[in-house]
């Protein structure tokens, strides 16, 4: 507190002209003399204190953290307190201190005036934002990508044990059910985790119950890991995925050490699976990926996205499953596919697993060795290859990436593959692959188009799930080899319009005239303050009846519709009104109506509609939402000729660390635990529903794993007798880290004072309020007002302060009324002794 007011009397930037102040100006009108303000006599004072700060090196914020300032002629001289500025904290921040041997011989702690070091360097601080602006020549740097954080940055996090959770339970009812076996699904996702320093322990399994009553449990993964920092690699032991760039991916157990993207910069990552679809009723979508279920969620009607599938997710195309509320089924396969390989010169990418072949579908589990590389060269050309060895399978694969400028970027590869798929007589097929990827982004007309053909030269070609899979007799393989596929997906940006995209794949087989094909068609935008949707899809799997559906959807705020009349949710929030209407193969054509809002801190959500469709007549669905502390918690009804539909799930977190149990939101894969010392109700922006506990704690979810990550008090929400000293931290934790930050704070009432001295004066303004361990509670402004924030009792004292001497100081007693009402404080005059 002190500090920010102190930024008040002080200049917008260390360095400028600094304006005398003649304190004899107080005097003005009957003023009172004998003020000691020498200490703000110039504007642009910076006093000698620890300050929080945030770095900024050439205009990119970078850091956040606490500097001391100090008076010291050599370090930056004049009568400012410069900052203290270590060649640790310059190479932290990204020079190259190794470089210019002043900064090198430096002590690590030892204060250095980097424009002694390094030339055309300066350090510049603006006292009103506290900010810290360091400029430094580029050559001065070290060479690093567009958005990377120095890898000192990264935090390990503290030991912990986790527990993520999703627990669904749905019942149904009507004729439509009177032949199955049970009337309640069931489904439980589990995911588990001990953090030992840099070691990950993980594990992720379902349960599901289905209609059939039976019950099926899988352990999707069971896991080690850590980072391998100097390699950006990591290392991986247990069961996992390969990576699906070069080869197809495949679910293995053994041991895996490869380059892990998210240490490297946003724009060096590749491309991660987004699931589209549609809902006629409240429905079930099931994921499956290599026979795993995955992912299991409760959709309302209308078109629905899912892009928050967990890592695991990260190669192979997707079985989608929608499961209707009155027991209506549709199949169809979410396309996959990777972008081309193409890397900046001079960098690698690679993979190396050893072990045994896992899935949820064929019965055989061969033990093989794979390893992929690629390398970025001179000219915008990557060359890349690998191989996979086991007994029954061998494949060599090798290939070209180049950027090509304004046309786009293409690969293409060569696989040759030899496979033992008969186990009676040990005959092996072998084969030729060829693999054209194009990606093209149309930065003036927005458009992000990708291409992934396939073309198989000879019916003897497999990978090797399909050679693992055919050997055992299990479906897919059964259809026989793949001949081609093809992929595409465009996303078109519309300006004032919107935006759409499109989605084809299409796969077709060696001596079979079976087909699997997928299209996709979707547009969305704005018109006035109403919202609107088209989709259209058709799909066609292995043995599966092709199916078609098109939609359209509406929503406008609820107040439109009422003639401009202004219509509040729960809460203060908004309130809407969604039309949708959609047709599928069958002739079915049904409409819905449904009135939705939700609360001003989009914590809780709620919806009713009505339903009419061709071969149910009427329904009606009912569904909430709630979003707290501890979890996530939905609940919906629906009912229909031949039905009727509950559901209800939770979804939360459990999470300890040192001695204490804390009750969370979803974690996701990375997050941290907040401290703010034995202070309740603290909220946090872009977080709804998390606050800290009884004993201040609180759990950020779903954090960025090296990225640096913003954790904002929400100020506007704070406990009344509660002030955040710094309401902005800054982690930078490593993947499925638990990291630990904290916020200080004054706990204690506030009162606004009018004060006056005994000869009838006020104190100065300027004077500072402070308790008796000298911690500033605040300032005094014009007339001896003063606002003061942390008084511990409804009764005590404070001291005013105003200068050095014993006589520039008095002591206000004070008795406060009882609490008011919420956001008021009390005033009154007080006399300053």
């Amino acid at each position: 507190m002190l500090a920010a007011a102190l930024t008040v009397l002080s200049s917008a930037a260390h360095g400028e002209q600094a304006f005398e102040f003649d304190p004899a100006f107080l005097e003005l009108g009957g003023g009172r003399g004998g003020a000691d303000l020498s200490v703000y006599a110039t504007s642009n004072r910076v006093l000698p204190g620890v300050y929080l700060v945030s770095v900024f090196v050439n205009g990119e914020a970078i850091d956040r953290r606490d500097i001391a300032f100090m008076f010291d002629g050599a370090h930056g001289g004049g009568e400012d307190a410069a900052p203290c500025l270590t060649a640790r904290m310059f190479d932290e921040w990204g020079v190259n201190v190794a470089t210019f041997p002043r900064l090198a011989q430096a002590g690590g702690d030892a204060c250095v005036d980097i424009a002694d070091s390094v030339p055309d360097a300066r350090v510049d601080f603006d006292s009103h934002q506290l900010r810290l602006n360091v400029t430094v020549p580029q050559a001065a740097l070290k060479r690093r990508a567009r958005g990377s954080v120095d890898p000192a940055r990264w935090d390990q996090g503290v030991n912990a044990a986790l527990l993520d959770y999703q627990l669904s339970a749905a019942q149904y009812a009507g004729s439509n059910y009177a032949s199955v076996n049970s009337r309640t699904t069931l489904y439980a996702g589990l995911r588990g985790g001990i953090n030992l320093g840099a070691w990950r322990l993980s594990h992720t399994s379902s349960f599901l119950r289905g209609l059939d009553g039976k019950s099926r449990f899988q352990i999707i993964n069971t896991f080690v890991q850590r980072d391998i920092t100097a390699w950006n690699s990591r290392l991986m032991a247990g069961e996992g995925t390969t990576p699906a760039n070069i080869f197809d991916g495949f679910q293995f157990q053994g041991v895996q050490i490869n380059t892990d993207e998210t240490m490297l910069p946003d724009s060096l990552q590749g491309y991660a699976p987004t699931v589209h679809g549609i809902a006629q009723t409240n429905a079930q979508v099931t994921i499956k990926q290599n026979g795993f279920v995955i992912y299991s969620t409760y959709v309302p009607p209308g078109p629905f996205t899912i892009d928050d599938l967990y890592p695991t997710s990260s190669s192979g195309n997707l079985e989608v499953t929608i499961t209707e509320a009155d027991g209506h089924t549709t199949t169809f396969t979410q396309p996959y596919s990777a972008v081309p390989m193409l890397l900046r010169d001079g960098s690698w990418r690679y993979n190396v697993t050893a072990g045994q072949y896992r899935d949820g579908i064929s019965g055989s589990h061969p033990n093989f060795a794979m390893a992929t590389v690629a390398r970025g060269l001179p000219g915008e050309f990557s060359l890349y290859g690998g191989f996979i060895g086991a007994g029954m399978y061998q494949s060599v694969l090798v290939g070209v990436g180049k950027n090509l400028g304004t046309v786009g970027a293409v690969s293409f590869d060569v696989t040759h593959a030899r496979s033992a798929v008969d186990l009676a007589d040990s005959s092996t097929v072998s084969g030729h692959a060829f693999r054209v990827l194009y990606a093209k982004a149309v930065g003036g007309w927005g458009t992000d188009f990708r291409l992934l053909a396939y073309r198989y030269s000879t019916a003897g070609y497999r990978s090797f799930a399909d050679a693992v899979q055919l050997r055992d007799g299990s479906e897919p393989a059964a259809l026989g080899a793949k001949r081609q596929r093809l992929e595409g997906t465009v996303n078109q940006s519309l300006g004032r319009f919107g935006s759409m995209y499109a989605t084809v794949a299409v796969q077709t087989y060696w001596g079979s005239a079976a087909r699997s094909t997928v299209y996709q068609l979707g547009h969305s935008g704005n018109w006035g303050r109403a919202s609107y949707g088209l989709y259209a899809g058709y799909s066609k799997g292995n043995g599966v009846p092709s199916n078609w559906n098109v939609s359209l959807s509406l929503s406008m705020p609820l107040e439109v519709l009422l003639g401009g009349a202004r219509t509040r949710a729960a809460g203060g929030g908004s309130s809407n009104v969604t039309y949708f209407v959609s047709r599928n193969n069958e002739n079915h054509v049904n409409q819905q109506m449904m009135v939705g809002g939700s609360s001003s801190d989009q914590r809780l959500n709620y919806s009713v509609g009505v339903a009419h469709s061709s071969q149910s007549d009427v329904s009606g669905t009912a569904s909430t939402s709630y979003l707290a502390p501890f979890g996530r918690y939905d609940a919906s009804i629906g009912s229909g000729r031949g039905y009727s539909q509950a559901v209800f799930t939770a979804a939360g977190g459990l999470l300890w660390h040192e001695t204490a149990l804390l009750f969370t939101q979803p974690l996701g894969d990375t997050v941290a635990v907040v401290d703010v010392p034995n202070v309740k109700g603290v909220h946090f922006e872009m977080h709804p529903g998390v606050s800290t506990n009884r004993a201040g704690e609180a759990v950020i979810p779903r954090l960025n794993p090296y990225r640096v990550n913003r954790i904002v008090v929400d100020q506007r929400r704070m406990p009344q007798d509660v002030e955040i000293r710094n309401p902005v931290s800054e982690v930078v934790p490593t993947r499925a880290a638990v990291v630990q930050t904290r916020f200080d704070s004054v706990v204690g009432l506030r009162a606004m004072f009018a004060l006056t001295r005994p000869d009838g004066s006020s104190p100065p303004q300027g004077a500072t309020a402070e308790n008796d361990e000298g911690q500033a509670l605040g300032v005094v402004g014009m007339d001896g007002e003063a606002f003061v924030a942390g008084l511990p009792d409804l009764e005590g004292h404070f001291i005013v302060r105003w200068g050095t001497e014993r006589q520039n100081r008095c002591r206000v007693n004070y008795t406060l009324p009882g609490k008011g009402a919420v956001g008021a404080y009390p005033a009154m005059e007080a006399t300053c002794n």
